[in-house]
Formats: structure tokens, C-alpha cells, sequence
């Protein structure tokens, strides 16, 4: 019974050290802590409009909208892969439109290599054994 009143005791005020230094937090920014206010909600807008802007390039790369795509850079911006670099709106639109265009285009690289077999497909026997190392 003591053991019992002890932890009691110790969780009641765990709970009314939590709440008053809440109070204290919560007050402290009432008062006068409008610029680390301020600060953070700069910095949640600014990783807003960075999601926006990822979502925006995705959206005009998929509607292969290069105009609007190559617009989404600076005008000293550059765009890095593996099609080269290239630097400026202009430079970035052309080279979307070429990659994009061109029949004989190597696949872009997030696209798997290997072809991919399909849902309904199953193995043969002998394939089994091939892959199991079986001749």
C-alpha cells in the first residue's frame, strides 16, 4: 500500500511539473518570442513551397510539358542526370525535348533495364530447372 501511494505521488508530480512548464513555455512565447515564432513559420513555409515546386516539376514532366518545366528553374539554374548538365530555362527545355523526342533515345535511368514479366505469366518446367540450376 505504501509502494502504491509512493508512485502515486511521484506520477502526480511528473504531471504537474509537464503542466507548469508548458505554461511557462506557452507564456514565454505570448510574451515576446514573436520573432522564433516568426522564424519557424518561415520555415514551414519555405518547405511548403519546396514540396509545391517538386510537385509542380513532376506534374509538367508526366503532361511533358517542357515550357512550363524548363520555367520552374532560375535563370542561372541547372539540371543534372543522365542526359548532362545543362544550365538555364532555355538550355533545360531543349534538352527535356530532344531526351523526350527522340525515337531512338536510350531509356531514362529511373526506368528498370530488365524487362519485367507479366502478371498472368508462369514458369515452364524447364524453366525451373534453368534457374534452379538444374540442367
Amino acid at each position: 500500500m505504501k509502494w502504491g501511494m509512493t508512485c502515486a505521488v511521484f506520477a502526480a508530480g511528473i504531471v504537474v511539473g509537464a503542466l507548469a512548464m508548458h505554461e511557462r513555455s506557452w507564456q514565454s512565447a505570448r510574451a515576446g518570442d514573436a520573432d522564433a515564432v516568426g522564424a519557424r513559420l518561415h520555415r514551414i513555409e519555405d518547405q511548403l513551397a519546396i514540396e509545391r515546386l517538386l510537385m509542380q516539376y513532376g506534374a509538367a514532366l508526366d503532361s511533358r510539358d517542357f515550357a512550363a518545366y524548363s520555367q520552374l528553374f532560375a535563370a542561372n539554374g541547372s539540371w543534372s542526370g543522365g542526359l548532362g548538365t545543362f544550365k538555364g530555362p532555355a538550355t533545360i527545355k531543349a534538352a527535356m525535348e530532344k531526351a523526350f523526342s527522340a525515337p531512338s533515345a536510350p531509356s531514362p535511368p529511373w526506368r528498370a533495364s530488365r524487362p519485367r514479366r507479366s502478371p498472368g505469366a508462369t514458369r515452364t518446367r524447364s524453366s525451373r530447372k534453368t534457374a534452379a540450376g538444374n540442367s
